[in-house]
């Protein structure tokens, strides 16, 4: 070990590795093995199952922003009225409320 200030050993590093859980291998018994045709059509029954769930879910989702676009377009709507008035020397004047009654008119 080398000698540092005032006479004092310091430990010199070392590298211990970490340690992992090894891992628990099963070895199985005649009596609850499955076969890999068995194997096979679980994996099929549950890939199913999640692509229907997805597909339910994505509908879900597009029926929800259809009525929510619907009901912005129902706001806007409400939110901005246009009236057209022909004047005398003017083809068209349009007159543009907002959702507080302020009215806007444009030539």
């Amino acid at each position: 070990m080398p000698h540092g200030a005032a006479g004092f050993q310091q430990p010199s590093p070392q590298y211990q590795a970490p340690s992992f859980p090894q891992p628990q291998q099963r070895v199985p018994t005649q009596g609850n093995s499955l076969s890999l045709e068995d194997l096979m059509k679980q994996l099929a029954t549950s890939n199913l199952e999640s692509q229907q769930s997805v597909s339910s879910s994505n509908t879900k989702f597009q029926q929800n922003m259809t009525a929510t676009i619907q009901d912005l377009k129902m706001q806007i709507g409400h939110n901005c009225r246009l009236t057209v008035a022909p004047r005398d020397n003017c083809p068209i004047v349009v007159s543009i409320s907002d959702h507080l009654g302020k009215e806007t008119r444009v030539r």
